[in-house]
């Protein structure tokens, strides 16, 4: 009784008091931006993932359709061997305007401020992911392949590839095409590259008879001599 009576009662620490409720909405919206923050760069990484991967395919898909468009040049296929080259740079164009566009999201992400920009950063992204399906959709990679094999199948293919390339290029970068064109063609038939790649001089044409020079006609009449130059011929003579 005594050994009881005398224990003193514990008391349980007191409980945190809850946060209020401006506190907490804070925390879980900056839980939030943060969560969306890392996914946005993840994302952004995953997409410039897949574009190197798809340069380094195209890298080597480049080489192979030029050697190919150097093989029907030799056959005189011109036109197989323009849509070949056509092809190659529109592929190459294309992963260059979606390299461009990821970049913009990186440099978006590492200068502006996430919270006020977040919405702009996102929506870039999501341009640049686009187009890098598009880029796959389109004229995805085994079509290079397809069209390398040489087949039936690849000649329709080619065909419906040069529909496409239709109006996909400025005037200089067709002028470009041009160029290498021509040099394809002039290695082929073992011409110098720049005879071949500029247009002949027009010379003027040359008269067709001969024409007699005008002469001026000789005065008939006395031909009066100036007063200081008689003068000066008088004192001569004396």
């Amino acid at each position: 009784m005594g050994s009881s009576g005398s224990k003193q009662t514990e008391n349980p620490p007191p409980a945190p008091a809850p946060a209020s409720a401006p506190t907490a909405k804070k925390t879980v919206r900056a839980a939030a931006q943060i969560s969306e923050f890392d996914r946005t760069v993840l994302d952004l990484k995953n997409a410039r993932d897949r574009l190197r991967r798809y340069r380094k395919k195209l890298d080597t898909d480049n080489v192979r359709l030029q050697e190919r468009a150097r093989v029907l040049v030799s056959q005189k296929q011109n036109a197989r061997a323009l849509t070949l080259l056509k092809l190659r740079s529109f592929k190459t164009k294309e992963a260059d305007q979606v390299e461009a566009k990821l970049f913009t999201v990186l440099n978006m992400i590492e200068t502006v401020e996430w919270e006020s920009q977040n919405i702009a950063v996102l929506k870039a992204l999501k341009e640049g992911t686009e187009a890098l399906n598009r880029m796959h959709e389109d004229m995805p990679l085994e079509a290079v392949e397809a069209i390398l094999d040489g087949s039936r199948e690849a000649l329709q293919l080619e065909s419906s590839i040069s529909g496409l390339l239709a109006g996909a290029f400025d005037a200089d970068e067709e002028e470009a095409l041009q160029a290498e064109y021509a040099a394809m063609m002039a290695a082929a038939h073992g011409e110098p590259a720049a005879a071949a790649a500029q247009p002949a001089v027009q010379l003027p044409a040359a008269p067709t008879s001969r024409t007699s020079p005008v002469l001026p006609i000789a005065p008939t009449g006395e031909v009066s001599v100036p007063m200081a130059e008689s003068t000066a011929k008088t004192a001569v003579a004396a």
